[in-house]
């Protein structure tokens, strides 16, 4: 089977929905990957609503916005008003943190340490 390797890739066109000459662009390798997704988010509405909003998460705040305020606005842009926060035990003070600012957003909020680790 051949590996993918965009990390040695520098021309980029599969963002602006191309695609490299390559033995090496996963794009060549599993075409069908490609075409299936692509059927899915004509087919699936909820799925195209989601990969709309999750882009326009990337175009907004890109790097320049914490991963929660990301979180929080693609929550809102998808009008979820529960969300769900599973947490690992040595993060539990980011977790506390993480559902107070959830819910100063008006958010309803469920939490629950990892159970594997909660026995």
């Amino acid at each position: 089977m051949k590996k993918s390797h965009c990390g040695s890739c520098l021309d980029r066109v599969c963002i602006s929905g191309g695609k490299m000459d390559t033995d090496y662009c996963p794009m060549n390798i599993h075409p069908e990957v490609f075409e299936r997704a692509e059927s899915i988010y004509k087919e699936d509405p909820q799925t195209r609503r989601m990969a709309k909003h999750a882009a326009m998460v990337e175009t907004s705040g890109y790097i320049r916005w914490p991963r929660l305020r990301d979180i929080i606005a693609f929550s809102r842009w998808m009008d979820y008003q529960r969300l769900a926060v599973v947490f690992c035990p040595d993060l539990w003070s980011q977790a506390h943190k993480t559902v107070r600012i959830l819910k100063e957003h008006a958010f309803s909020v469920s939490s629950r340490v990892c159970p594997s680790k909660a026995g």
